[in-house]
């Protein structure tokens, strides 16, 4: 049994927002990959009507078509996710081996399906995003944050209260995703389908019409690929999910905890001491019907599943294995590859090959001050500083912004026991803001709520405590202070 495939590749021609949640407030996050859904979505456009019911039944509808997810393009292939088998001591830091954290050193990564644990350490979970596995270095795209408001025809000038942002995939960057076919897919319908996506430009993503979205497709020759290779008698399976994975039960349920057969392969169940995953769940944009589809959960990519299996393996299985796993296939879930039984990297250049890594377990003072990111040494060298100086510092700011809050009661009319601006609650939301060690302070302040720009302290346009939190951005460790102290000695007035 052979399938057919179609390799695309994706330029993006400008930034591409594909925000991972549905939430409607607060900041967005984008997906650090293309999902297919975003190809069957372009390809249904154009061919559906003129396939007719059977054609646009078995192309779009049947799961026999994968439309995969296209991931970064690297020297080595597509991006795959960091597997969660994947830890680290918490007492050597994370295990790079270069300063720009992109090279791993496989002696410092514990791999939680291979390797034996050592007792007297403990292990973190190492999530760095998506990989070049050949090579063992990250590999995750480049990413943006634009801020911008919606227009208001009547008035020719920004609209009230539709201020938003996106992080987004940055323009210029090539990603590469797979379409796979059955075998009971025309070789016509084939051809069709790799015509329209060659030399095709794409808009997909949110703000299409806002200078996002525009991707250019170029389509490759149709191969065959690969099956995969597993001998009949194997009795254990180790998959490693390129994609999401939805899976269902015998009673037709969603299920976190598949067994083997539910998803197309010999009967089998799972080994839980060699499982790690973890799931999501979504509802995703239906562009065609206007609203959300039903909510999927998910296992989620990057997830390592073990099967024992209880019968022997078929050419069937190969092939299914070879499609995708589960359901929904045609939106890019159920991309599945066989666990490396190891990881073979090159030594990199920083460490002696002659030498073994004899660091005792116990970091020392310099090698933790190494595993500390920039941003995490300004924010422990503030709090930990106990000078004069700093104390003046952190004083003088509480006095201006309990003025704030006096001048905020007196031009509201308000006398001291009510409550003015924003609450202890709001401050936690700095605290956290602050200390997330994040890039995008200064855009997480510009979407703070409403009652921050509402709560005016003079009749200047910039005269809101949103405005006055914001000038902190450069400096988070010192507005962490601030927002902790503000709290603990009830700046605001809280009474309840």
């Amino acid at each position: 049994m052979s399938l057919s495939a179609i390799d695309l590749t994706l330029t993006l021609e400008d930034d591409v927002a594909l925000t991972a949640f549905a939430a409607t407030v607060g900041h967005h996050e984008t997906l650090p990959y293309l999902p297919g859904a975003c190809v069957m979505g372009y390809l249904a456009s154009r061919l559906y009507r003129t396939l007719g019911d059977d054609g646009a039944r078995l192309l779009f509808h049947s799961d026999r078509v994968r439309f995969g997810d296209a991931r970064l393009l690297t020297d080595a292939g597509p991006a795959r996710p960091t597997p969660r088998t994947w830890h680290y001591a918490k007492s050597a830091g994370k295990p790079f081996a270069d300063a720009n954290k992109n090279q791993l050193r496989r002696d410092r990564l514990y791999d939680a399906r291979h390797d034996a644990p050592d007792r007297t350490l403990r292990y973190k979970a190492f999530d760095g995003g998506e990989l070049d596995a050949t090579s063992g270095r990250l590999a995750n795209p480049r990413k943006g944050y634009r801020q911008g408001t919606a227009i208001d025809p009547a008035a020719n000038r920004a609209a009230e209260g539709q201020l938003f942002g996106y992080q987004s995939l940055e323009a210029g960057q090539c990603f590469r995703g797979q379409i796979r076919f059955a075998t009971e897919i025309p070789a016509a319908l084939v051809q069709q389908v790799g015509e329209q996506l060659h030399q095709a430009t794409l808009l997909i993503g949110r703000s299409r019409s806002a200078h996002y979205g525009r991707v250019r497709s170029t389509a490759s020759a149709i191969s065959a690929p690969p099956l995969p290779d597993i001998a009949p008698e194997t009795t254990e399976l180790t998959l490693w999910l390129l994609s999401d994975l939805a899976a269902w039960d015998a009673d037709g349920q969603p299920t976190l905890w598949p067994r083997a057969e539910w998803l197309g392969l010999p009967a089998g169940q799972l080994v839980p001491e060699r499982t790690f995953l973890a799931s999501r769940r979504y509802s995703p944009w239906n562009a065609y019907a206007g609203c959300r589809d039903h909510e999927r959960l998910v296992i989620a990519r990057g997830s390592v599943l073990t099967f024992q299996l209880a019968a022997a393996w078929m050419e069937t299985h190969r092939a299914q294995l070879a499609l995708g796993l589960g359901g929904y296939l045609a939106y890019g879930l159920g991309e599945i590859a066989l666990y490396p039984e190891v990881w073979d990297w090159p030594a990199p250049e920083s460490a002696s090959p002659s030498e073994p890594n004899n660091e005792p377990t116990h970091a020392t003072d310099a090698r933790k001050d190494a595993a500390i990111d920039a941003y995490s040494r300004d924010l422990l060298h503030w709090l930990d500083q106990s000078t004069d100086t700093d104390g003046q510092q952190l004083e003088a700011d509480l006095r201006q912004l309990g003025e704030l809050y006096q001048r905020f009661r007196r031009l509201h009319g308000l006398t001291p026991q009510d409550q003015a601006g924003p609450r202890k609650t709001h401050w936690a939301d700095i605290e956290r803001i602050a200390t997330s060690g994040r890039d995008d302070i200064a855009a997480r302040l510009a979407e703070l709520p409403r009652i921050w720009h509402e709560s005016t302290y003079g009749p200047g346009a910039e005269e809101h405590f949103a405005h006055w939190v914001q000038q902190w951005a450069p400096q988070p460790a010192r507005l962490a202070r601030l927002a902790v102290e503000a709290r603990r000695r009830n700046i605001m007035g809280e009474t309840s």
